[in-house]
């Protein structure tokens, strides 16, 4: 069991690692593939009739009325997913009362792939349809739940393998090893794309398939514990909030349609979902997800936001990305041995984990508010510099969801873990429904402002921080009581 049960989570880490670069570099090229489909018929419009290469230069595409079609593209893209993600995370969490979670992650990565094929379709034949049908690409992720479905049940399943000692540990080295992929992924896109602009898609795209065999070693433990239940027909209690749609009245399941089977678990799942917002605590949490979510939407936007202000290719700005992605690593690892350090003196994890909420969300304001100052400098080349070590301070602190997931999970019952993890991914995508159009649309109102109401995204940006702040400090605080009333209680049982 314990050889099985560290295998699975090597492989969710595995899975999640594949999952990272495949999708840093399927997604190098995307902005501008479609710049390049709106540049060509935004000057077909002004000059109906002539003919334009392929090869238009991104000097070329800047105008405004581009810039914002570009933007709503990517940020209804990003909607629409968002959307399919919340509609299917709890449907797909509890079918995992029927079927392995391995199925569900199968489902999942073929559901990705086929997506992102019928996308690379849809740009390369742009003479027969229309670049905005690649908004439909989500409809291909209802098969399988999208990435909030795998994020969810890979993390579970690490959390139900490891000791909650080692849980802050593995999910900050796993963050910073998607990163680096992540940030490896979007260097060799771009070095790629400077060739061929559709050799990245295509690549991400076979690198997805690496997966499949990776599932071959997960094993779901629940599905022993399934199997058990399906042949005792034991008691109507069941070891997750997640497997509720498991009743021991086998007969009476089996003999019922199959569409009431699947329905009675998935209305049961959501239901229950209201269980996280009877504590303070975890509703909250799940705010404090939402908000700063919803803050680093702004990073939907940095890559087009920096082409056209500081005149970068959209090939540098990848760079530019990548080099965000390893300052986020570095900072993970160095964490991690700091924290793993701090153990071995005597400091309890818990603490440590309630400190590294603290020190990643400050990082984060701190960061945002840098970059949005930026606007005051009057030169040129003082305001890039400042902006560019801004923004790298910000993605110091992007480990603070990774800290608060391992706070939470000390702070309820196992049972609630899985359900937890789905609502906090839920509250993500939530954030992402909203932050997309909003910043789009905040950057395209700035852009026609223009001097420093450009920066008007990352000012919005550093006021949500704020209120992240404020409720972090709640959150941190309720969970320092806990922690110092169950060191009375062992004091007082010695």
């Amino acid at each position: 069991m314990y050889a099985s049960k560290h295998q699975t989570a090597l492989a969710c880490c595995l899975l999640l690692v594949i999952e990272s670069s495949a999708q840093a570099l399927f997604k190098a090229p995307f902005l501008r593939i479609v710049e390049l489909d709106l540049c060509r018929s935004y000057h077909l419009q002004l000059s109906p009739g002539s003919l334009l290469s392929d090869d238009l230069s991104e000097e070329d595409c800047k105008a405004i009325a581009i810039q914002r079609d570009l933007a709503m593209i990517n940020a209804y893209n990003v909607a629409m997913s968002s959307i399919i993600e919340i509609m299917t995370a709890f449907p797909y969490a509890s079918l995992c009362a029927r079927f392995s979670r391995r199925r569900i992650l199968a489902a999942n990565i073929v559901g990705t792939v086929t997506a992102s094929t019928y996308t690379i379709c849809i740009c390369y034949y742009h003479q027969i349809f229309n670049i905005r049908l690649i908004l439909c690409q989500s409809l291909w992720r209802l098969f399988g739940g999208g990435d909030s479905v795998l994020l969810s049940i890979a993390n579970a399943l690490i959390a139900e393998s490891l000791p909650a000692t080692h849980l802050s540990k593995v999910l900050f080295l796993l963050n910073a090893l998607r990163l680096i992929v992540n940030a490896i992924g979007q260097m060799v896109g771009a070095r790629l794309m400077q060739e061929n602009l559709w050799a990245p898609a295509l690549t991400g795209v076979t690198m997805y398939c690496l997966a499949i065999p990776v599932l071959c070693w997960i094993v779901d433990p629940q599905d022993h514990t399934r199997r058990l239940k399906l042949s005792d027909d034991a008691s109507d209690e069941t070891t997750d909030l997640l497997l509720a749609g498991v009743s021991a009245r086998t007969k009476e399941r089996n003999g019922s349609p199959m569409r009431l089977r699947m329905w009675t678990p998935m209305t049961r799942a959501v239901w229950r979902t209201s269980e996280l917002f009877r504590e303070p605590a975890t509703a909250m949490a799940l705010a404090i997800v939402f908000l700063n979510e919803l803050g680093h939407g702004v990073n939907s936007i940095v890559q087009q936001w920096s082409s056209r202000s500081f005149g970068w290719t959209l090939a540098h700005t990848n760079y530019f990305v990548a080099g965000q992605r390893l300052v986020a690593a570095a900072t993970l690892v160095g964490f991690s041995w700091a924290f793993h350090g701090l153990q071995k003196v005597g400091i309890a994890s818990a603490r440590l984990d309630i400190g590294l909420v603290n020190v990643c969300q400050w990082l984060t304001l701190v960061g945002m508010l840098t970059a949005a100052m930026s606007c005051l400098s009057g030169v040129e080349g003082t305001r890039v510099v400042v902006f560019v070590c801004a923004v790298l301070i910000y993605m110091m602190g992007w480990g603070m969801t990774g800290a608060l997931q391992s706070s939470m999970t000390r702070s309820i019952p196992r049972a609630q873990v899985t359900m937890l993890y789905t609502g906090l991914n839920v509250a993500d995508r939530m954030a992402g429904i909203v932050s997309g159009p909003m910043f789009a649309g905040l950057m395209t109102a700035g852009f026609q402002e223009g001097g420093r109401w450009t920066y008007l995204p990352f000012w919005v940006s550093v006021g949500l921080f704020v209120v992240v702040a404020v409720l972090t400090r709640h959150v941190t605080s309720w969970l320092s009581k806990g922690i110092r009333n169950a060191d009375e209680q062992t004091r007082v049982a010695e």
